[in-house]
């Protein structure tokens, strides 16, 4: 599959009573958020019950070149990006909510100490759909600038905004855990200017959560065999638990299989955001960010929020 990255992790092989071996494909983003799947699937924990392998997408395009090629069942997703995958009539159920915070504003000029003194700045950041682009704009659109007039907004890859920040060729971003750590150790003069979770919490109250990537799939995989997603959920939830205990061995898992650097997966770890709760459980804090950050999630196109069905029960 020409522009993935593709692992094949294949767990062995024992029918289960009824007769049944799924064979599944899955979307994962190049992420922490991948970790306890990888654990999941190395560990043997559904080896009962299905065959997998994996694809890891690297952008929005490539994850909605996955839902749409009817080969992928279960995906890594990024909740704006789930949102407009349903406002353009694709019919998805998210399973967990699993990565909450973890995204920052990094700075080496002294002289910025908040949202106002990026005014004339060159900020790089990802994908304006994922969840730090969209929310990078609502937090420079509260502060009363204007992107593209106001502040300059460069969309780069992780990687390439990463490796620019350590060699001190920019001086202005917005990334992700682990990303932020590896940033942090390569340059000793940058920092954190605007941890998002902080600032989200500022505005929506001081016990919010900021969510930002789930788990889920197709809604028709879903609901055709509840069974073997329950036990996923279990497992799923297992080896999240079993990341956070264990960062010396996530760092591993990130370095085979996703190409990151181990160490600093590892010391990433405690600040990744990792935390595990149901669909169900996480429906109003969802509901409430995609209303504030104003991503539509309905194919009517009148800006509505996902309707029950989009929660996994």
């Amino acid at each position: 599959m020409p522009g993935f990255f593709a692992l094949f992790l294949l767990a062995a092989i024992r029918l289960s009573p009824a007769g049944e071996m799924l064979r599944l494909r899955l979307g994962l983003s190049r992420a922490p958020s991948a970790l306890p799947v990888l654990r999941l699937i190395e560990s043997g924990a559904l080896a009962d019950m299905a065959e997998i392998e994996t694809d890891l997408w690297t952008g929005p395009e490539q994850l909605l070149a996955l839902v749409q090629g009817g080969e992928h069942q279960l995906f890594t997703l990024p909740l704006t990006l789930a949102a407009r995958l349903l406002a353009k009539g694709v019919k998805l159920r998210l399973t967990n909510v699993n990565t909450w915070g973890g995204i920052a504003l990094l700075a080496t000029d002294p002289g910025i100490g908040g949202w106002t003194d990026l005014r004339g700045k060159t900020v790089y950041a990802p994908s304006p759909a994922s969840p730090p682009g969209t929310l990078l704009r609502h937090f420079l659109g509260r502060a009363g600038l204007t992107p593209g007039r106001d502040v300059e907004i460069v969309t780069a890859a992780a990687a390439e905004t990463t490796q620019l920040l350590s060699l001190g060729r920019i001086g202005l971003a917005v990334l992700l855990e682990p990303q932020i750590t590896a940033a942090l150790a390569g340059n000793p003069a940058l920092r954190v200017v605007a941890d998002f979770e902080d600032e989200w919490r500022r505005e929506r109250g001081a016990g919010a959560d900021l969510p930002s990537l789930g788990f889920g799939g197709l809604a028709a995989f879903i609901d055709a065999k509840p069974e073997f997603v329950r036990r996923f959920e279990e497992e799923y939830a297992a080896a999240l638990a079993w990341t956070l205990a264990h960062p010396a061995e996530a760092g591993r898992l990130a370095a085979r299989h996703l190409g990151l650097r181990g160490d600093l997966v590892e010391m990433a770890v405690p600040r990744l955001g990792l935390r595990y709760r149901t669909a169900a459980d996480a429906a109003g804090e969802v509901n409430a960010y995609l209303r504030i950050l104003g991503v539509p999630a309905d194919p009517s196109g009148g800006g509505g929020m996902p309707d029950e069905a989009f929660y996994r029960r």
